[in-house]
């Protein structure tokens, strides 16, 4: 990418384009048709020529006009084939007597156009400061050549006035924009920048053992595996006192997402080498825009990290806990073998149907008391009961597996930041664990009363903690909140901090926006956002509303014409066109 503030000519089109656009239009048959047609007041304008060569150099500078918003130097013998379709179509192929039009009758011809297209005439005195100010202005959205040039552009036709060049554009508006928008963001940053900071700053493109540090955070996690999580947590850590700079000194730049963007993505398509060779500012001033970007980026990824590892914890439990509740069914246990021997009274062909059934009861009391035979039904017989009982396998599971998925679960906690309207009583356990973990102290050191339990649901609180003995499990107590934390995060009831994916709704918003509103529609200078709703009725809805009538005159006029001759009537509905 050139230096601005150095460079008058840039590229802000390729050649084709720009040919397209600025150059003579090379019309064909059907095109002619179209442009080259006159309506009422044009036609009136044509009868004031006095010559034919006058009239029909009139017709192809409007044509061009129409089609291009701007006027072309040429004689008729360079237009031969718009000028033989004109002579054909208005004047039944009549030779005019002169082949060139004079300068004053060409001006006149312009004249004549700008004031039927009620236009303005660019005049570089007086448009060149306004477009430059607009430039200016775009500049704070994107520093991108082709972004200025296109707002450009649509605030020349918006505002009725005709093109001007292609390298007016480039030398005289965009490069100079470019110019002073670079100057102003260099002078921002020399003055909110300590030395140090631009030290540490630059320090990205130093080469260090094995790769350069830019080049190490270029690179995304291809996995969630502990490696992985390692490897970015490590590139947090890097880029967390870099982005508290950037953050910072960014709402003093005033740039636009879409500049802050367009700069970082400069650092992704440069090498370390190129980069090197940059002006220092320039260097700092996309370094600062890869940095808030990419920490941002990878925010999204170490959330996208946890909820990934804590689904995964939670699918391997529910598989564990259902191995446990098998094998605790099939284990051999006396009280099972008790169990089955009662029931096979029922089917045993030995046992006489006609004894009374008190003796039936007195050999089955004999190895089964009746008081153990009450809490076996009363457990069988419990939902809570049976819940519970299942539910102590999950847990179980939760304690076999913890040592697996634990460390990565919690270097991605502790960095982290939550925030949320909602689940207040999670985000105080989420900070308190993030707290205790980044300080070091082993979860088993903690006291019992100094655990948020407030998030626990009654169901899984008796498996977690017991109040009675001031006792809690650690690694339920961390599943429990991770699980819940990652499930929030994905259905958008709790925010990351400082992400793009999992933040809130509020942080795309612009604050104060009723204070802000005019001021913001007035400086995109948008004709449709500043006209009113019913300038938007007169100029767009009330013309069109005129044209669909005359389409539905037309259309009956020719299906009574058909009839007339003995053609097939095609039915039309006029319901179809819109009042």
């Amino acid at each position: 990418m050139p230096n601005f503030a150095h460079t008058k000519r840039i590229r802000i089109l390729p050649e084709n384009e720009i040919d397209d656009l600025f150059a003579i239009p090379e019309f064909n048959d059907d095109e002619r048709q179209f442009w080259f047609d006159l309506n009422t007041e044009e036609q009136v304008l044509l009868e004031s020529k006095n010559s034919i060569a006058s009239s029909i150099d009139l017709i192809i500078q409007l044509g061009y006009f129409k089609a291009k918003h701007q006027f072309f130097n040429f004689t008729l013998e360079d237009v031969k084939e718009d000028t033989a379709y004109i002579l054909n179509r208005f004047y039944s192929g009549e030779e005019p007597r002169a082949k060139t039009v004079s300068r004053t009758q060409r001006y006149r011809n312009q004249r004549a156009i700008l004031q039927l297209m009620k236009m303005t005439l660019f005049n570089p005195s007086n448009h060149i400061p306004l477009l430059l100010e607009k430039s200016k202005s775009l500049c704070r959205i994107s520093n991108e050549p082709l972004f200025l040039f296109r707002g450009l552009f649509d605030s020349l036709k918006n505002n009725k006035i005709t093109i001007p060049g292609y390298t007016t554009f480039q030398e005289q508006i965009i490069s100079r924009a470019l110019a002073h928008e670079n100057k102003r963001l260099y002078s921002t940053i020399t003055s909110n920048m300590q030395p140090l900071e631009r030290e540490l700053l630059l320090s990205l493109l130093e080469e260090s053992e094995p790769f350069y540090a830019i080049t190490c955070l270029k690179k995304h996690p291809k996995n969630f595996r502990l490696s992985a999580v390692r490897k970015e947590v490590s590139n947090f850590e890097r880029l967390l006192p870099l982005y508290q700079i950037a953050d910072r000194v960014f709402p003093i730049l005033n740039l636009s997402k879409t500049a802050l963007d367009y700069y970082a993505s400069l650092v992704e398509h440069y090498t370390v080498q190129g980069l090197n060779r940059l002006d220092e500012n320039q260097s700092c001033l996309w370094l600062l825009c890869f940095v808030y970007k990419r920490y941002r980026l990878m925010m999204d990824n170490l959330a996208t990290m946890l909820i990934y590892s804590s689904n995964k914890y939670k699918t391997e439990v529910e598989e564990k806990a259902q191995e446990l509740l098998v094998a605790d069914l099939l284990k051999p246990g006396d009280q099972n073998w008790k169990i089955a021997k009662a029931l096979r009274f029922y089917n045993d062909s030995s046992v006489d149907d006609n004894q009374a059934f008190c003796k039936i009861k007195k050999q089955v009391h004999n190895f089964l008391p009746p008081d153990k035979i009450d809490q076996i039904v009363l457990a069988l017989g419990n939902e809570t009961t049976q819940r519970d009982y299942r539910n102590q396998f999950h847990w179980l599971a939760v304690d076999a597996l913890a040592a697996t998925y634990t460390q990565p679960l919690r270097l991605l906690i502790k960095v982290l930041t939550l925030n949320g309207d909602q689940h207040v009583e999670l985000q105080n356990a989420h900070i308190f664990l993030k707290n205790t973990l980044n300080n070091g102290i082993p979860l088993s050191q903690v006291k019992f009363d100094k655990f948020p339990k407030e998030f626990i649901s009654s169901t899984s609180k008796k498996f977690i903690y017991d109040e009675t003995d001031k006792i809690i499990h650690p690694s339920r107590y961390e599943y429990d909140c991770y699980h819940r934390i990652a499930l929030l995060i994905n259905k958008s009831a709790l925010y990351v901090t400082n992400s793009t994916r999992y933040n809130s709704l509020t942080d795309e918003l612009v604050p104060n926006w009723q204070d802000k509103k005019i001021a913001i529609i007035k400086n995109l200078n948008n004709g449709f956002l500043n006209s009113g709703l019913d300038d938007f009725i007169e100029t767009q809805v009330k013309p069109l509303d005129q044209q669909i009538c005359n389409a539905i005159q037309y259309c009956l006029f020719a299906q009574f014409n058909i009839a007339a001759f003995g053609g097939e009537r095609i039915p039309i509905k006029s319901s179809f066109f819109i009042r």
